[in-house]
């Protein structure tokens, strides 16, 4: 992979990942190769290939835990389209629309004079 100016980003980094998981080059109870390999596989920064498995983690392609490595997951967990992928987000955003609703609601009961 050619590196740009910045380097690629982490969605190129995880739809590479993810094709070569599709392609059977890591089945379900594979680990991948850790940061740093994957790192030099992609010229990419550690950040980059963090968010790209946190990526594949929320898609369900891969669990990750801290200390012990990215396990590839059976692909009965794995969220079948993007269709899925945007419900998800959607619901997470529907969250953080609330949670902002309510600080917003906070804010504005602090600034009424009394009495108004």
């Amino acid at each position: 992979m050619t590196k740009a100016a910045s380097g690629p980003g982490y969605r190129e980094v995880a739809d590479r990942l993810r094709e070569r998981i599709k392609g059977g080059e890591f089945r379900p109870g594979d680990k991948l190769p850790t940061i740093p390999e994957l790192q030099k596989t992609y010229d990419a920064s550690a950040n980059v290939i963090r968010d790209a498995i946190r990526q594949l983690a929320r898609d369900r392609m891969v669990e990750s835990r801290q200390g012990v490595g990215s396990t590839v997951q059976n692909p009965d967990e794995w969220l079948t389209s993007e269709a899925d992928a945007i419900m998800q987000r959607l619901a997470a955003l529907q969250g953080e629309v609330r949670a902002l609703s309510d600080r917003v609601a906070a804010i504005e009961r602090r600034r009424r004079p009394p009495g108004a």
